[in-house]
């Protein structure tokens, strides 16, 4: 990139979609508590899930939330 000015300019990361994923994420999380860590462990079962199909060894603390609750069940 290349700039030729007379005048002090600025440039900056433009963080407006970043912003508006964040407030619609939140919104979802209001109107229904709880959402982010089921959304969370859903993803970690997953994962779980996968590895096991391949046939790697799962570490014991992969099955647990961070609450200690096992999350495959």
């Amino acid at each position: 990139m290349k700039v030729c000015s007379s005048d002090t300019i600025a440039i900056f990361r433009d963080t407006q979609k970043e912003d508006n994923i964040k407030a619609i994420k939140k919104s979802w999380e209001d109107k229904e508590p709880g959402r982010l860590e089921k959304a969370k462990n859903a993803r970690k079962k997953f994962a779980i899930l996968e590895k096991q199909k391949r046939g790697e060894p799962l570490d014991s603390n992969l099955l647990r939330d961070k609450k200690g609750v096992n999350i495959m069940f």
